[in-house]
């Protein structure tokens, strides 16, 4: 008797139609997971803190992870009260002023500039410029219940970052015995090897990235400081945050804060823009 192979192209036909149905079920609730990417990166940060404290205190983890949550949240309401009002208005002091520079140089566009006897006018390019900061600055009456919504809306997703981010910080060892409690057991030593590596290498890499756009938002804002920059703090900050980006990111901050000496100057150094 001849044992016929087994048809495998209706099992591949269903793997097929329930990977499409996941893909397309995920891509209308792709904005569920951006919060809850966020989530685990703040939970995944703040945890060498929570092993940290539960080190040196003695305490379980859920005590740990409590302490930590509440003075992270006191110290981001404490930056919401006294820095960021500051960073504010060194933002919009610095597009104030920008704008003011703008206007003074579109006059001296108002008259072509011959490339290779072809005359090219660039007296829209500033006024295009200077509309587009104003909607992004001043939004429109019609704009007001989209910006409503929008801001109810990143409301909403802040409390379920924070509640996520609460849950895995207390919860996690559970959480992750349980995920890995789901492999079969000759594969579980090595899900927990492979996890610790990667756990090590992360946590190793974001921290060292965190302390150095911390480090450098300092040493920016206050060299700049020194030197009298306009918004030498809000350009400190962005630098640090720019420093993400290899290569691409300084030269970006270096070309800004060039940008803002041009245009505005020293606050109180005697000397010319240039």
């Amino acid at each position: 008797m001849i044992n016929n192979p087994p048809d495998h192209s209706l099992r591949n036909i269903l793997l097929v139609i329930i990977l499409v149905v996941l893909g397309v079920t995920f891509w209308y609730i792709r904005e569920i997971f951006q919060p809850l990417v966020t989530a685990g990166l703040i939970a995944y940060l703040l945890s060498p803190i929570i092993n940290l404290v539960t080190r040196k205190t003695k305490l379980k983890r859920k005590p740990a992870a409590n302490i930590v949550f509440f003075l992270v949240l006191a110290l981001i309401v404490a930056l919401v009260v006294t820095v960021i009002p500051t960073v504010l208005n060194e933002a919009q002091m610095v597009m104030r002023d920008f704008n003011i520079s703008l206007e003074i140089y579109q006059k001296t566009l108002t008259e072509p500039l011959i490339v290779s006897g072809i005359p090219v006018y660039l007296g829209g390019i500033i006024p295009a410029i200077r509309a587009t900061l104003s909607d992004m600055i001043i939004p429109s009456p019609e704009q007001a219940l989209q910006i409503l919504q929008t801001t109810s809306r990143g409301f909403l997703w802040f409390l379920v970052i924070m509640v996520t981010s609460y849950n895995l910080m207390t919860e996690w060892d559970k959480l992750r015995d349980w995920l890995i409690g789901l492999a079969p057991d000759d594969y579980q030593k090595d899900i927990w090897r492979l996890y610790i590596e990667i756990k090590n290498i992360w946590l190793g890499y974001l921290g060292g990235q965190v302390r150095l756009m911390l480090i450098l938002a300092v040493v920016y804002a206050v060299a700049w400081a020194s030197i009298g920059l306009p918004g030498a703090i809000f350009m400190g900050m962005l630098a640090g945050f720019l420093n993400l980006v290899p290569e691409v990111g300084p030269g970006a901050t270096a070309l800004i804060a060039m940008l803002v000496a041009w245009l505005e100057g020293s606050n109180f150094l005697p000397i010319s823009n240039g």
